[in-house]
């Protein structure tokens, strides 16, 4: 059958009521009104967090470590919007947007749908641990960067003064540093296993570096320098900034006659980093004249 003979309209030819404006955006957390079955079955959203206080102390009264207090959570539960993509919630910040996604960090977040990095929400519950949890926590929880975070207070007028997460953290500090023995010599820092280590490398670069912490039950700090050390241009960086005698005895003979290329596929560096170190040694390149 034609399409010119079809009882039935073609698509582009269809029309809802609401073609050309977005739909009227819901308060995060609210429940949606089509298929909320559909929905939970998927998994997006999460209807509440899972207790926290279950595997590691997460309030002020018991700190153990300094990473642990940094991770200090006052208002748990933390509840995620009930969203598919294509829904729309309203930004703090920005208004209404479209959901595009979700963040891959211990706690799943909405990210807005729009053309490059994806950008989170901020509506919910997520905006009142911008105003209650201290910076460190909602970047470790959350798996947000420190710039998002720190733009986020900023535009809330948040700070330390008047953030109940910050004063805990520094309460939770103090109370630390008095329960220390001073005399006591430093922890080495436990050395990584190869499980470990095998484990960065397949999850580092899928997975946040908050949720590799968290699985490992190491800081964050060891997790992200042990990930930059493990990384391919880490190590080509290092391989790079490390010459020695002999490698530059080899510039100072062959550079002037053979240039970079070649003295870069003798030394299995880059030819950027070749140039670089002969420029160092006071090396220049002769080209041929011609006539």
């Amino acid at each position: 059958m034609s399409t010119a003979s079809s009882p039935f309209p073609r698509r582009r030819d269809r029309q809802s009521p609401s073609a050309g404006r977005p739909p009227e955006p819901r308060e995060a957390n609210a429940p949606s009104p089509a298929t909320p079955q559909r929905r939970r079955s998927q998994g997006y959203g999460q209807p509440s967090w899972p207790g926290i206080s279950k595997d590691r102390p997460m309030t002020a009264d018991t700190p153990t470590s300094v990473a642990t207090i940094n991770h200090l959570l006052l208002g748990a539960p933390y509840t995620s919007p009930l969203v598919i993509p294509g829904d729309w919630l309203v930004d703090e910040l920005e208004g209404a947007v479209e959901v595009g996604g979700f963040t891959d960090g211990l706690f799943r977040w909405p990210t807005r749908k729009r053309s490059g990095r994806p950008s989170p929400i901020l509506c919910g519950d997520l905006l009142r641990a911008v105003r209650t949890e201290c910076a460190e926590s909602v970047q470790f929880w959350w798996g947000f960067s420190p710039s998002l975070v720190g733009r986020w207070r900023r535009a809330l007028g948040v700070t330390r003064r008047n953030n109940p997460g910050d004063q805990a953290v520094a309460r939770a500090r103090a109370a630390l540093a008095r329960s220390l023995d001073r005399k006591a010599p430093p922890k080495a820092p436990a050395a990584w296993s190869s499980e470990e280590v095998e484990f960065i490398r397949r999850h580092g670069s899928k997975r946040s570096l908050a949720w590799c912490a968290y699985m490992l039950g190491r800081s964050y700090q060891s997790v992200a320098s042990k990930a930059e050390e493990l990384s391919p241009h880490s190590q080509r960086d290092r391989n790079n900034a490390i010459w020695s005698k002999s490698e530059e005895d080899l510039l100072r003979q062959h550079y002037q006659q053979r240039g970079s290329l070649w003295c870069a596929q003798q030394t299995g560096k880059t030819r950027a980093a070749v140039f670089h170190r002969a420029k160092k040694l006071g090396l220049q390149r002769q080209r041929p004249k011609h006539p």
